[in-house]
């Protein structure tokens, strides 16, 4: 176990193995999760710790639960959040999930606002690259998110996908900024 992770609440730590596994795919859409019963004894926490990650994992909208258990929801009512979508990169070397696609509505280099160039570590001023994309589901569910992510712009040389609005590169973008 890392440091990280031990630092982590019991019920966080959970929470987390549930989201990877079906963020990963190795927990399908419907398929059943452990009872809390079970999870308490699996991993050796109280059953109410193992009832407040299953509770943040349906606040999520990654489980439905009723009374015959708690079940995988339909792929329709959940998305990555841009950390999971990194995590998931550093762990498999692929940042995109499936029945996702994406639009690209930006990609540009521009003056960086403010907040950026600070959060940046950057002088005032000073270029940036700023993507927006629209994450929206394959099964016509609408729009799922808007995206804004924002890089130093003297990664344009290194990554020139970061200027390109082309929908393909969505998934390679971060793989690409990291060995850049």
């Amino acid at each position: 176990m890392t440091p990280e992770v031990a630092r982590k609440p019991p019920y966080v730590q959970i929470t987390d193995h549930y989201r990877r596994e079906i963020s990963d795919g190795d927990l399908p859409e419907g398929a059943k999760l452990p009872t809390v019963v079970e999870i308490s004894k699996t991993w050796g926490v109280a059953h109410a710790t193992a009832a407040k990650a299953i509770a943040q994992l349906q606040v999520e909208g990654l489980i439905s639960t009723s009374p015959r258990g708690s079940f995988v929801a339909g792929k329709a009512a959940r998305a990555l959040s841009p950390h999971d979508r990194l995590s998931r990169l550093r762990r498999t070397g692929d940042g995109t999930t499936v029945n996702e696609q994406h639009e690209v509505t930006a990609a540009e280099v521009i003056d960086a606002p403010a907040y950026v160039a600070d959060l940046l570590d950057l002088d005032p001023g000073a270029q940036v690259i700023r993507r927006e994309y629209i994450t929206s589901g394959t099964d016509a569910s609408g729009p799922r998110s808007l995206s804004v992510t924002w890089y130093p712009a003297r990664l344009a040389d290194a990554v020139p996908t970061l200027l390109s609005t082309d929908a393909a590169h969505v998934g390679t973008v971060l793989a690409d900024v990291q060995a850049a």
